[in-house]
């Protein structure tokens, strides 16, 4: 497909409810569409250049909703896509541990910045469409 030549690496973060430890999945998508949009946001009296990252992802598979995502014990093996997970622009193979100094995530966020690395902030699921996907932005 024109301009879905993109890869991406997807962070799933799950916060386990029991002892509120983070665990993050990772899962590198190929044949994305990724645009860059710049914006401008008007606060009060302040105005700030917003960019912000458009990103499809063809249909998967493995994709399940949040709320199925959650409840399976087999997490690594689907993909899902909420609010707050990260994405990276690119294929990358870190493993995250919010608890190991230089694996967090954080640290992922600052090693990949020059590439791009976003954090959802939306998510459509646009399976139903001609040409199904998913439609994220960060």
């Amino acid at each position: 497909m024109f301009y879905w030549d993109k890869v991406i690496t997807v962070y799933n973060a799950y916060e386990n409810p029991d002892n509120e430890e983070k665990t993050y999945f990772r899962h590198i998508m190929a044949n994305c569409f990724v645009k860059r949009t710049s914006g401008k946001i008007f606060k009060g009296n302040t105005t700030a250049l917003n960019d912000e990252y458009i990103i499809r992802i063809p249909k998967q598979e493995q994709y399940l909703p949040p709320d199925e995502w959650t409840k399976r014990n087999d997490k690594q093996n689907f993909l899902t896509i909420q609010l707050g997970d990260i994405v990276v622009l690119g294929a990358v193979s870190d493993v995250v541990h919010d608890l190991v100094n230089g694996q967090r995530m954080n640290d992922l966020k600052k090693k990949y910045k020059s590439m791009g690395v976003i954090t959802v902030s939306s998510v459509n699921d646009n399976t139903f469409l001609p040409l199904p996907h998913y439609h994220i932005r960060g």
